[in-house]
């Protein structure tokens, strides 16, 4: 049994004393579910200046009964979000964090907001343009390069695929298979 996190056992200079204090004889193991239990609470806040505008695609789904067609929103990684603070300062410039902002994670978390992408900024910035029953995407647009999107199964959910012994067809091209 170890007394704190650490990843050394050898040399656990770096532990944390809150842990240490709280719980003195908690295993390496729980010592991390605890510490990942605390860092859930910590959060990047929801911008309020635009409504997401999410494309939608069409994804059909076949089984032993046939198949099934639901058009899916699909939703852009943070990494490509105006992330800034209520009077619009950036948090994130260029490749780095601003240090006077975001000290911490905890400060920057609590600062921060991942602000939503409408319609128009799907398109026009990001390069991502609906097209029947999908999207089309671009990989330079201005300065912009790249996207990288998540489909969401709900508002709230991504959509997870099951693909052990099923395939994953992208139009009619046999694309990727799972055994």
């Amino acid at each position: 049994m170890f007394d704190s996190i650490c990843l050394k056992p050898l040399d656990c200079s770096h532990r944390s004393p809150l842990i240490t204090a709280m719980f003195p004889s908690l295993s390496a193991i729980g010592a991390l579910v605890v510490a990942n239990i605390a860092s859930i609470a910590v959060a990047q806040q929801p911008g309020t200046l635009k409504t997401e505008g999410n494309p939608t695609i069409s994804v059909k789904e076949c089984g032993a009964n046939g198949c099934s067609q639901k058009d899916h929103k699909l939703v852009l990684d943070a990494n490509w979000r105006w992330i800034h603070t209520d009077d619009s300062e950036n948090c994130y410039t260029g490749n780095m964090w601003d240090d006077s902002i975001c000290a911490d994670g905890t400060t920057c978390a609590a600062k921060c907001q991942v602000e939503a992408v409408d319609a128009g900024d799907y398109e026009n910035t990001y390069g991502i343009t609906a097209i029947p029953g999908g999207v089309k995407l671009s990989f330079v647009t201005g300065t912009n390069v790249g996207s990288r999107l998540f489909l969401l199964e709900d508002d709230d959910n991504y959509k997870l695929f099951k693909l052990n012994n099923r395939e994953f067809l992208v139009g009619d091209l046999n694309v990727f298979k799972v055994f």
